[in-house]
């Protein structure tokens, strides 16, 4: 896929390609909105390492999730969990308030500029985009009043007795 360019994918091998390919083009941010972000792969050790890298490589980067339910992620997201440890400076989890936890598409966007897009997070259709401000443009508008609408989730210690 050419920068510029959108393409639509309608398997899981699909979407797994396009999260990679966002993933490869990102420089600084990253937005994820999902159910619980099970399908979406991100615990996968070689996506944890890309998204390492983009959290490490300038102070300013940042990696924002809103999640339906990050119970999942809690009890089976290590990888990521050590990346909100290690990086809890410019890494947050929210979760969407009840109200909102029908929405039923999820998305991955990266610097405003790269996205993936599953319609319906329980069917593999969807569309990937890189290098298009444009079709982020209301993706990124959509995540960012999603973002003010939750509430945070996941600390990045855990205090116990």
């Amino acid at each position: 896929m050419t920068d510029g360019q959108e393409r639509s994918f309608d398997t899981e091998a699909g979407y797994a390609s396009a999260i990679d390919a966002v993933l490869t083009a990102v420089h600084q941010s990253v937005c994820v909105f999902d159910s619980d972000l099970m399908r979406m792969g991100l615990e996968q050790p070689a996506r944890c390492e890309v998204l390492g890298q983009i959290l490490a490589a300038r102070h300013d980067s940042r990696l924002r999730i809103v999640l339906h339910d990050h119970r999942p992620l809690e009890r089976g997201g290590p990888r990521l969990l050590k990346l909100l440890q290690r990086h809890a400076d410019s890494m947050e989890v929210r979760q969407t308030p009840k109200q909102l936890r029908h929405l039923a598409d999820c998305f991955l966007l990266g610097d405003a500029r790269h996205g993936v897009v599953r319609f319906h997070a329980q069917q593999s259709r969807g569309k990937c985009f890189l290098d298009d401000a444009n079709a982020a443009q209301p993706w990124q508008q959509r995540f960012d009043e999603l973002w003010e609408a939750a509430t945070p989730c996941l600390a990045a210690t855990r205090l116990g007795l």
